[in-house]
């Protein structure tokens, strides 16, 4: 295998590992003001469906 393919997996795995952190921190945030998920539905309407949903 070449080093590309190494550097390019390693970067899948970053993102995921980011993207995964962000839910977690996102769901935290969910949890615990569940009053205040109507005023970011404008700003992060994908979020707060899938907060909606857990």
């Amino acid at each position: 295998m070449s080093l590309d393919l190494y550097v390019f997996l390693f970067l899948l795995w970053a993102i995921r590992l980011v993207r995964h952190s962000w839910f977690l921190l996102f769901g935290a945030v969910c949890a615990v003001l569940p009053n205040k998920t109507e005023g970011t539905a404008e700003i992060f309407p994908s979020r707060v469906q899938i907060c909606k949903k857990g």
